[in-house]
Protein backbone atom coordinates (compact mmCIF):
# COMPACT_ATOMS: atom_id res chain seq x y z
CA UNK A 1 0.00 0.00 0.00
CA UNK A 2 2.74 2.11 0.48
CA UNK A 3 3.79 3.29 -3.24
CA UNK A 4 1.83 1.50 -5.49
CA UNK A 5 -0.42 4.34 -6.23
CA UNK A 6 2.98 6.74 -6.98
CA UNK A 7 2.85 5.41 -10.55
CA UNK A 8 -0.89 7.04 -11.54
CA UNK A 9 0.69 10.03 -10.59
CA UNK A 10 3.07 9.69 -13.08
CA UNK A 11 2.31 11.91 -16.31
CA UNK A 12 2.54 9.59 -19.31
CA UNK A 13 5.01 11.53 -21.51
CA UNK A 14 8.29 11.62 -20.13
CA UNK A 15 10.08 14.03 -22.47
CA UNK A 16 9.18 16.62 -24.44
CA UNK A 17 7.44 17.29 -27.29
CA UNK A 18 8.70 20.20 -30.01
CA UNK A 19 6.22 21.98 -31.71
CA UNK A 20 6.84 22.36 -35.70
CA UNK A 21 7.34 25.91 -36.51
CA UNK A 22 4.26 28.18 -38.30
CA UNK A 23 3.64 27.90 -41.90
CA UNK A 24 5.73 30.47 -43.78
CA UNK A 25 3.47 32.87 -45.47
CA UNK A 26 2.93 33.04 -49.24
CA UNK A 27 2.94 36.53 -51.12
CA UNK A 28 -0.38 37.20 -53.35
CA UNK A 29 -0.55 38.53 -56.30
CA UNK A 30 -0.84 42.82 -55.58
CA UNK A 31 -0.22 42.03 -52.18
CA UNK A 32 2.26 43.77 -50.68
CA UNK A 33 6.40 42.38 -50.41
CA UNK A 34 6.69 40.33 -47.72
CA UNK A 35 9.53 41.56 -45.11
CA UNK A 36 12.14 39.42 -44.57
CA UNK A 37 12.18 36.91 -41.54
CA UNK A 38 14.00 37.66 -39.36
CA UNK A 39 17.26 35.30 -38.37
CA UNK A 40 16.65 32.45 -36.55
CA UNK A 41 17.48 31.58 -33.18
CA UNK A 42 20.38 29.56 -33.11
CA UNK A 43 20.48 28.43 -29.29
CA UNK A 44 17.02 27.82 -29.56
CA UNK A 45 17.28 25.77 -33.00
CA UNK A 46 19.78 24.01 -31.26
CA UNK A 47 17.16 23.44 -28.52
CA UNK A 48 14.64 22.26 -30.83
CA UNK A 49 17.12 19.93 -32.35
CA UNK A 50 18.02 18.22 -28.86
CA UNK A 51 14.41 17.77 -27.66
CA UNK A 52 13.30 16.41 -31.06
CA UNK A 53 11.64 12.91 -30.88
CA UNK A 54 13.81 10.01 -30.79
CA UNK A 55 15.87 7.53 -28.75
CA UNK A 56 16.07 8.13 -24.92
CA UNK A 57 19.76 7.25 -24.87
CA UNK A 58 20.72 9.59 -28.47
CA UNK A 59 18.21 12.16 -26.85
CA UNK A 60 20.52 11.75 -23.50
CA UNK A 61 23.66 12.63 -25.39
CA UNK A 62 22.00 15.56 -27.66
CA UNK A 63 20.86 17.57 -24.19
CA UNK A 64 24.25 16.79 -22.92
CA UNK A 65 25.90 18.11 -25.72
CA UNK A 66 23.12 21.15 -25.74
CA UNK A 67 24.68 22.02 -22.03
CA UNK A 68 28.26 22.02 -22.47
CA UNK A 69 27.94 24.58 -25.13
CA UNK A 70 25.31 26.93 -23.52
CA UNK A 71 25.36 25.94 -19.87
CA UNK A 72 24.42 29.55 -19.21
CA UNK A 73 21.60 30.03 -21.46
CA UNK A 74 18.12 30.23 -20.06
CA UNK A 75 16.98 27.06 -22.27
CA UNK A 76 19.86 25.31 -20.29
CA UNK A 77 17.14 24.78 -17.39
CA UNK A 78 14.81 23.33 -20.03
CA UNK A 79 17.48 21.06 -21.27
CA UNK A 80 18.11 19.92 -17.24
CA UNK A 81 14.45 19.12 -17.25
CA UNK A 82 14.17 16.95 -19.88
CA UNK A 83 17.33 15.50 -18.78
CA UNK A 84 15.61 15.03 -15.23
CA UNK A 85 12.66 13.20 -17.25
CA UNK A 86 15.24 10.45 -18.83
CA UNK A 87 16.79 9.78 -15.82
CA UNK A 88 13.38 9.38 -13.56
CA UNK A 89 11.98 7.14 -16.29
CA UNK A 90 15.28 4.77 -15.82
CA UNK A 91 14.76 5.01 -12.25
CA UNK A 92 18.26 7.07 -11.93
CA UNK A 93 15.81 8.98 -8.84
CA UNK A 94 19.29 10.48 -7.38
CA UNK A 95 20.82 12.03 -10.71
CA UNK A 96 16.68 12.84 -11.49
CA UNK A 97 16.25 14.84 -8.20
CA UNK A 98 19.54 16.49 -9.10
CA UNK A 99 18.13 17.41 -12.70
CA UNK A 100 15.32 18.88 -11.80
CA UNK A 101 16.96 20.88 -8.80
CA UNK A 102 18.98 22.49 -11.79
CA UNK A 103 15.58 23.38 -13.97
CA UNK A 104 14.03 24.97 -11.15
CA UNK A 105 14.52 29.28 -11.15
CA UNK A 106 14.53 31.06 -8.00
CA UNK A 107 10.95 31.58 -7.90
CA UNK A 108 8.01 29.42 -9.82
CA UNK A 109 9.11 26.40 -11.72
CA UNK A 110 6.27 24.42 -10.86
CA UNK A 111 6.54 21.73 -13.30
CA UNK A 112 10.49 21.27 -12.27
CA UNK A 113 9.26 21.56 -7.95
CA UNK A 114 6.96 18.88 -8.38
CA UNK A 115 9.41 16.38 -10.18
CA UNK A 116 11.74 16.45 -7.81
CA UNK A 117 9.33 16.18 -5.11
CA UNK A 118 8.92 12.87 -7.26
CA UNK A 119 12.17 11.39 -7.29
CA UNK A 120 12.84 12.71 -3.52
CA UNK A 121 9.82 10.42 -2.50
CA UNK A 122 11.25 7.75 -4.99
CA UNK A 123 14.12 7.83 -2.84
CA UNK A 124 12.59 7.58 0.82
CA UNK A 125 13.29 11.16 1.70
CA UNK A 126 9.32 11.91 2.14
CA UNK A 127 10.03 14.99 4.35
CA UNK A 128 11.90 16.61 1.62
CA UNK A 129 9.14 15.92 -0.93
CA UNK A 130 6.71 17.23 0.98
CA UNK A 131 8.28 20.63 1.68
CA UNK A 132 8.57 20.76 -1.77
CA UNK A 133 5.14 19.72 -2.71
CA UNK A 134 2.91 21.48 0.04
CA UNK A 135 3.18 25.09 -1.67
CA UNK A 136 1.59 23.48 -4.93
CA UNK A 137 -0.71 21.87 -3.46
CA UNK A 138 -1.99 24.88 -0.98
CA UNK A 139 -1.55 27.44 -3.32
CA UNK A 140 -5.18 29.11 -3.62
CA UNK A 141 -7.69 27.62 -6.27
CA UNK A 142 -7.57 30.82 -8.99
CA UNK A 143 -3.61 30.63 -8.82
CA UNK A 144 -3.40 26.57 -9.14
CA UNK A 145 -0.99 25.37 -11.41
CA UNK A 146 -1.98 21.72 -13.71
CA UNK A 147 0.27 20.50 -10.64
CA UNK A 148 -1.82 20.46 -7.78
CA UNK A 149 -3.75 17.57 -7.24
CA UNK A 150 -1.23 15.75 -7.79
CA UNK A 151 1.24 17.18 -5.29
CA UNK A 152 -1.64 17.17 -2.98
CA UNK A 153 -1.96 13.50 -3.52
CA UNK A 154 1.96 13.49 -2.92
CA UNK A 155 1.59 15.29 0.48
CA UNK A 156 -0.83 12.29 1.59
CA UNK A 157 1.27 9.87 0.14
CA UNK A 158 4.59 11.24 2.09
CA UNK A 159 2.46 11.31 5.31
CA UNK A 160 1.29 7.77 5.18
CA UNK A 161 4.97 6.75 4.06
CA UNK A 162 5.95 7.99 7.45
CA UNK A 163 3.04 5.92 8.88
CA UNK A 164 1.24 9.23 9.82
CA UNK A 165 -1.90 7.61 9.72
CA UNK A 166 -3.97 10.47 10.43
CA UNK A 167 -2.30 12.82 9.08
CA UNK A 168 -2.79 11.23 5.88
CA UNK A 169 -6.28 10.95 6.21
CA UNK A 170 -6.42 14.69 6.55
CA UNK A 171 -4.45 14.91 3.42
CA UNK A 172 -6.33 13.04 1.61
CA UNK A 173 -9.42 14.80 2.59
CA UNK A 174 -7.87 18.19 1.74
CA UNK A 175 -7.22 16.44 -1.64
CA UNK A 176 -10.48 15.28 -2.80
CA UNK A 177 -11.78 18.91 -2.36
CA UNK A 178 -10.27 20.35 -4.60
CA UNK A 179 -10.81 19.69 -8.48
CA UNK A 180 -10.34 16.12 -9.48
CA UNK A 181 -6.86 14.93 -11.87
CA UNK A 182 -6.21 12.30 -13.73
CA UNK A 183 -4.94 10.00 -10.58
CA UNK A 184 -8.53 10.48 -9.12
CA UNK A 185 -9.10 7.03 -9.27
CA UNK A 186 -6.01 5.84 -7.36
CA UNK A 187 -6.27 8.55 -4.88
CA UNK A 188 -9.93 7.46 -3.67
CA UNK A 189 -9.16 3.97 -3.26
CA UNK A 190 -6.21 4.47 -0.94
CA UNK A 191 -8.64 7.05 0.73
CA UNK A 192 -10.91 4.38 1.07
CA UNK A 193 -8.55 1.51 2.33
CA UNK A 194 -7.20 3.86 4.87
CA UNK A 195 -10.68 5.38 5.74
CA UNK A 196 -11.44 2.08 6.52
CA UNK A 197 -8.49 0.88 8.64
CA UNK A 198 -8.89 4.29 10.99
CA UNK A 199 -12.93 3.12 11.78
CA UNK A 200 -14.10 6.77 9.54
CA UNK A 201 -17.00 4.43 8.07
CA UNK A 202 -18.31 8.30 6.45
CA UNK A 203 -15.17 8.96 4.87
CA UNK A 204 -14.71 5.42 3.04
CA UNK A 205 -18.41 5.50 2.36
CA UNK A 206 -18.33 9.16 0.42
CA UNK A 207 -15.02 8.19 -1.57
CA UNK A 208 -16.77 4.57 -2.50
CA UNK A 209 -19.76 5.87 -3.97
CA UNK A 210 -17.15 8.81 -5.57
CA UNK A 211 -15.20 6.31 -7.49
CA UNK A 212 -17.66 4.26 -8.08
CA UNK A 213 -19.58 6.96 -9.95
CA UNK A 214 -16.53 8.66 -11.74
CA UNK A 215 -14.72 5.63 -12.66
CA UNK A 216 -16.72 2.61 -12.77
CA UNK A 217 -14.78 0.68 -14.74
CA UNK A 218 -11.19 1.05 -13.52
CA UNK A 219 -9.69 -1.38 -11.97
CA UNK A 220 -9.48 0.38 -7.95
CA UNK A 221 -13.44 0.13 -8.39
CA UNK A 222 -13.26 -3.30 -9.79
CA UNK A 223 -11.26 -4.11 -6.29
CA UNK A 224 -13.63 -2.68 -4.23
CA UNK A 225 -16.38 -4.57 -5.46
CA UNK A 226 -14.50 -7.44 -5.49
CA UNK A 227 -13.32 -6.89 -1.71
CA UNK A 228 -17.09 -6.12 -0.72
CA UNK A 229 -18.18 -9.72 -1.84
CA UNK A 230 -15.19 -11.28 -0.21
CA UNK A 231 -15.53 -13.35 2.54
CA UNK A 232 -14.17 -11.71 5.62
CA UNK A 233 -10.89 -13.64 6.10
CA UNK A 234 -10.50 -12.91 2.55
CA UNK A 235 -10.25 -9.10 3.09
CA UNK A 236 -8.24 -9.37 6.33
CA UNK A 237 -5.48 -11.18 3.98
CA UNK A 238 -5.56 -8.63 1.45
CA UNK A 239 -4.62 -5.67 3.69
Amino acid sequence: MSRTFRAALLVAALGAAVLAGGVRAQGRRGAAPTPPAAPADPVRAAFEAATAPGLADSTRVRLETFLARHARHPLARGAQHELGLLAYARGEYADARDRFRRARPAAGGDEARYWEAQALFALGKTREARALALPLARVPAKRAGPRRFDAACLVALSWLEEGRKPEALAAWREVFAMPAGAGEAAALYQGVLLARELGRNDDAATWRTRLLARAPKSPEAASLVADAGAPDSAKTKRR
